[in-house]
């Protein structure tokens, strides 16, 4: 991606005028053009987009990807000239692969395990992670906090697995995104006062 193609994206992702001394070009370019070539690779255009999900701006970008054509699943919408049949239909979250990958507990406890590695191969780890669906079978656990150990009494271990640290911040992670969710107030509260009574804080 060159200067001009820079200016280009920009313009389109969000629907505004742009040009070369733009600063959200210049800015851009100065943080992902890191051999100094004057243009940003695929590789180094995919650190972006995984850097503004980690930072929260995940929003933005579905908007963004809205104005290239995408929808807000990120599943590419019909154009003119395209064949009918052109995409694949799938009826909700459960059918897309990011779905699918991280409802595999198989999967998804390698990947955890993975991100216990130093360097590269962790952190390579944890972005595939940012990029899956929360582990739908860790998350009902959390939101229903139904985890039961011997004797069928309630055991946090269920939730928070104490010998694996990256396991026990994913479900805190999950904790947080309940907590400032903007559902239905009253079942918030009712989560936090049993998430209280059994011992949660």
């Amino acid at each position: 991606m060159t200067l001009e193609t820079c200016v280009e994206f920009t313009r389109a992702c969000t629907g505004s005028t742009s040009s070369p001394d733009d600063p959200r070009v210049t800015q851009f370019l100065r943080a992902y053009d890191v051999s100094g070539a004057g243009a940003v690779t695929l590789g180094q255009l995919e650190r972006f987009f995984i850097d503004a999900c980690v930072d929260g701006q995940d929003l933005t970008l579905r908007q963004n990807f809205g104005r290239l054509g995408y929808s807000p699943s990120l599943q590419r919408l019909p154009q003119d000239g395209d064949a009918a049949d052109i995409l694949q239909t799938r009826s909700g979250l459960e059918q897309m692969p990011r779905y699918k990958v991280a409802e595999n507990q198989g999967q998804f406890n390698s990947l955890v395990a993975v991100l216990g590695h130093d360097g590269e191969v962790g952190q390579r780890a944890l972005e595939v992670l940012r990029m899956l669906a929360t582990n739908p079978v860790l998350h009902r656990k959390v939101l229903s906090l139904s985890g039961t150990g011997c004797g069928g009494v309630f055991s946090w271990s269920e939730i928070f697995d104490d010998s694996n640290v990256h396991k026990m911040l994913y479900s805190l992670e999950i904790v947080e995104a309940i907590l400032v969710r903007d559902e239905d107030e009253h079942e918030s509260r009712e989560w936090i006062k049993r998430f209280v009574t059994l011992g949660g804080l």
